[in-house]
């Protein structure tokens, strides 16, 4: 029987049902955006400045918080709105489909932030290993670095965290909510659709890391980017909670955070590109066997409430006019 939702829509269906709701959200991103920049002028000679200008103005520091607003409008728009309603019209209005549910534990999210650690020292050497490849295209290798010289900008303007109330507004606006908005659309979203579709969890999981990097638009990092999205994936897909995959997310994001705030506090300039630990080559292989480890370790604390979620899933389903999407 060919896959469809607990509302009969057929997986390609659901494609077009996202693609129309992400369509919407860019629309609708855009008019949140705009009132923003009205918000930062009060003039409206932003609207009339050249692209660059208007980036130059936006990237002074004194802009941050606008910055930062635009940011979270952005991703609750592109991603938050269409993952919610995406849910309630293919699936109904339990929130259990989105993979929130009350069954985690501390020894998950444990697990998973060391999980996500060692996903970070294993991205380094990949991290290299792309700018030695793209070194040898030099029109990529321009465009690519055009795109980290925009990015560290960015990080730059938003690292300006000077004050103890700069720093909380960070964590809500660069770490938690871009974690949370981001999960929700990759992992419960994007993820599941394909991992019910295909039924193939590996490829459903490699497919929404590839989209995952693409979206955030870095050649030297996009290798890096797959692997931390491939680690979140499995993840959300062994634990079944999307608060697991937010929380560690947050996590990460958190602690770039709390470093921008070190150097920010202490007069310094943020070393964006010496953030990450470095590692050698070597060590590929003894970080890849402690990630293996580590989620064989996760599987021992999620047996019972990817049980129990299994269950309340089963209840959901056996209710009348209820359609089975995984048979």
């Amino acid at each position: 029987m060919q896959y469809r939702s607990l509302k009969g829509f057929s997986g390609v269906g659901q494609a077009g049902i996202l693609l129309a709701l992400i369509g919407a959200g860019i629309i609708l991103a855009a008019f949140g955006q705009m009132f923003i920049l009205n918000l930062l002028d009060g003039t409206g000679s932003l609207s009339t400045m050249s692209p660059d200008a208007l980036t130059n103005t936006l990237l002074k520091p004194e802009n941050a918080n606008y910055v930062r607003l635009m940011n979270a409008v952005g991703t609750f728009c592109l991603m938050f709105l269409p993952s919610v309603l995406f849910s309630y019209i293919v699936h109904g209005k339990s929130w259990i489909w989105m993979g929130f549910s009350k069954w985690f534990n501390v020894q998950q999210l444990i697990i998973g932030f060391a999980l996500i650690f060692f996903a970070n020292l294993l991205a380094v050497p990949f991290a290299e290993m792309s700018k030695s490849i793209v070194a040898n295209f030099p029109d990529l290798n321009v465009l690519a670095t055009e795109l980290e010289t925009t990015y560290e900008k960015q990080v730059k303007v938003i690292s300006n965290l000077s004050t103890l109330n700069e720093f909380f507004l960070a964590l809500v606006f660069v770490a938690l909510l871009p974690a949370l908005f981001e999960e929700l659309f990759f992992r419960s979203t994007i993820q599941t659709m394909f991992e019910r579709w295909w039924k193939k969890p590996i490829l459903a999981i490699i497919v929404t890391s590839i989209i995952f990097s693409l979206i955030h638009l870095s050649i030297y990092l996009f290798i890096s980017r797959i692997v931390l999205g491939i680690i979140l994936g499995l993840l959300y897909y062994r634990t079944k909670n999307v608060w697991v995959s937010t929380f560690v997310h947050f996590a990460n994001n958190a602690l770039a955070v709390a470093q921008m705030y070190y150097y920010s506090g202490n007069n310094l300039e943020v070393p964006i590109s010496e953030m990450d630990p470095a590692i050698p080559w070597w060590a590929v292989i003894p970080t890849l066997l402690l990630i293996v480890g580590g989620f064989f370790l996760l599987e021992k604390y999620s047996v019972k409430n990817r049980a129990r979620i299994h269950e309340r899933e089963q209840e959901l389903l056996a209710q009348p006019n209820s359609l089975n999407p995984f048979k």
